[in-house]
């Protein structure tokens, strides 16, 4: 089986938006991605105790992001992932966030658009 960091270089090397999608939005979905390949990977959600906003795999006690092996240091917090964060994270990705501005079939996304609001 190939490492996580094999595979994340080939990923990250697959376009050159990879990074900024996978670290403006869709880091959740990352960890999907690897949990498919790595079935014991753990999500934790990383940033200040007020604001989470990142999330990074744990495989085998070593943590990674879509730039690889990452220093949980660099973060004030970081702790696993509830079902209930996940649930939350689960509805964030970068189409709903940012826009590529040099992809000319790529959305522009507005404010309205990227937070939809549900009607009670």
């Amino acid at each position: 089986m190939v490492n996580p960091v094999e595979f994340l270089t080939e990923l990250r090397n697959s376009d050159k938006f990879i990074t900024d999608i996978y670290t403006k939005g869709s880091c959740y979905k990352l960890f999907r991605i690897l949990k498919l390949l790595y079935p014991h990977s753990i999500p934790y959600k990383c940033g200040n105790e007020n604001d989470y906003y990142h999330v990074l795999t744990s495989i085998d006690n070593v943590f990674y992001d879509i730039n690889g092996v990452v220093d949980p240091h660099l973060y004030v917090s970081i702790v696993p992932m509830l079902i209930e964060d996940q649930e939350e994270f689960e509805w964030y990705s970068y189409s709903r966030m940012w826009y590529i501005p040099d992809c000319e079939e790529c959305p522009v996304m507005s404010a309205a658009t990227a937070h939809p609001l549900e009607i009670d």
